[in-house]
């Protein structure tokens, strides 16, 4: 549940920082102009005042929403389930304890085919995740399309 929670407010707090920006990239692909990204945020301004710099931003929170929280899920379950045990480290080196503490302190370096693991599960749960919201791209490029 935790992980859900985490990804529903990363997703949530991605979807009102950033659709802002892709408001005024999309109108920059709509421009057969080639007009700069200040131009386009300028000309939007124009167009439809600030109220035009939330268009779709509904759409977008709920589909970063979504990939987070798909996300973040997925990677946790897959984390618990596949890696039982915890990685193994490798010790590397043995080097002073600069503390007033008289144990030495260890560097670790985890085993390469825990990284790669973590890789396939990072991937794995991507990949599941932009399918789950892959419908709201569709919804918000319609959003985006309408005029101001």
């Amino acid at each position: 549940v935790t992980h859900l929670v985490v990804g529903v407010c990363a997703g949530a707090l991605n979807g009102m920082i950033l659709n802002q920006l892709a408001v005024v990239k999309y109108h920059t692909w709509n421009n057969r102009e080639g007009i700069s990204f200040w131009r386009a945020a300028r000309q939007l301004y124009q167009q439809g005042g600030i109220s035009c710099f939330f268009k779709g931003m509904n759409v977008t929170g709920v589909r970063d929403t979504v990939f987070g929280a798909v996300y973040e899920t997925l990677r946790a379950f897959f984390l618990t389930t596949s890696l039982k045990s915890p990685p193994s480290p490798t010790t590397t080196t043995t080097v002073p304890s600069t503390t007033a503490s008289s144990t030495p302190s260890r560097k670790t370096q985890l085993q390469p085919e825990t990284h790669l693991s973590y890789f396939v599960i990072n991937m794995i749960s991507g990949v599941i995740a932009t399918v789950a919201s892959a419908p709201f791209n569709y919804a918000r490029s319609i959003k985006y399309s309408i005029p101001a």
